[in-house]
């Protein structure tokens, strides 16, 4: 077969028939460069001939893959040679399709208990629509495990990333000032360099921009769920679950979980 590197003289026409719309959808992107520049009559006429000389082990499939040689080299180098180039540069491609995840391995592993050797001549199309179908029936919407994500405001980061343990003693520094050790006498001095002097700097506003916009335009930011996220302290707000603790659920919790969240009538 085509995929092995071998010559097979039985069905060819089948072979054939099922390489003819990759290369019509190959030849109709215009990305291979082996392509490019030649007419669809050309490319067809040239594909015919070509996979006419493989089946019959003419040049340039004549030459078999070196010892240690993979196919997608062997058919790489064909790509280089005129007589050849349109069926391997096809070729070329199929190799270089690989399964990059798990769930692509098992919709191959579907289609082929679905393409049994008594209905091999199924249609790509037909497969793909077969197992889509099959996957869609497994799905089962009961074994989806509902995670909730608390909502999480500035005043709650510290309980939540640390652990419960004794605080450790902090260092506490004068509100202004330089951290620097010195003496009482030069304190002063510098003190009075600091101060009041970093205020002075005159700022250029930025020009407007296009792309710029107002977000007051479109958010309240002054309500209350956003508030409560980006406050520093928890305060009491009319808006629940938002930054407050594990013993402040209410009846509007109860509420929340009983809405209908099914998409039966949606699907």
């Amino acid at each position: 077969m085509l995929i092995t590197g071998t010559r097979p003289w039985g069905g060819d026409m089948v072979l054939i028939s099922l390489l003819t719309p990759i290369v019509f959808a190959e030849f109709k992107s215009q990305h291979n460069p082996t392509l490019t520049g030649k007419t669809a009559a050309d490319v067809r006429e040239a594909f015919v001939r070509q996979f006419e000389r493989y089946v019959k082990g003419q040049y340039p499939f004549d030459t078999m893959m070196d010892a240690g040689q993979d196919i997608l080299s062997y058919w790489t180098h064909l790509t280089k040679i005129p007589e050849g180039s349109i069926l391997a540069c096809i070729t070329e491609k199929l190799y270089s399709i690989k399964p990059s995840s798990v769930p692509e391995e098992r919709t191959m592993s579907v289609f082929t208990r679905m393409n049994t050797p008594a209905r091999n001549r199924q249609h790509v199309r037909t497969l793909v629509d077969m197992t889509q179908i099959r996957q869609w029936h497994m799905y089962d919407p009961k074994k989806m495990v509902e995670r909730r994500h608390p909502d999480i405001s500035f005043s709650d980061l510290d309980s939540i990333i640390s652990t419960p343990k004794e605080s450790a003693a902090r260092q506490s520094h004068e509100p202004t000032g330089s951290y620097l050790s010195v003496g009482a006498d030069e304190q002063e001095e510098i003190l009075k360099d600091e101060e009041d002097t970093w205020l002075d700097e005159t700022l250029v506003a930025k020009p407007a921009e296009d792309s710029a916009f107002d977000i007051e335009a479109d958010a309240n930011l002054h309500a209350p769920i956003v508030t409560k996220a980006l406050a520093d302290e928890c305060e009491e707000s009319p808006i629940n679950g938002l930054g407050g603790t594990q013993g402040d659920a209410t009846e509007d919790d109860a509420d929340l979980e009983g809405i209908d969240t099914k998409w039966d009538g949606f699907w």
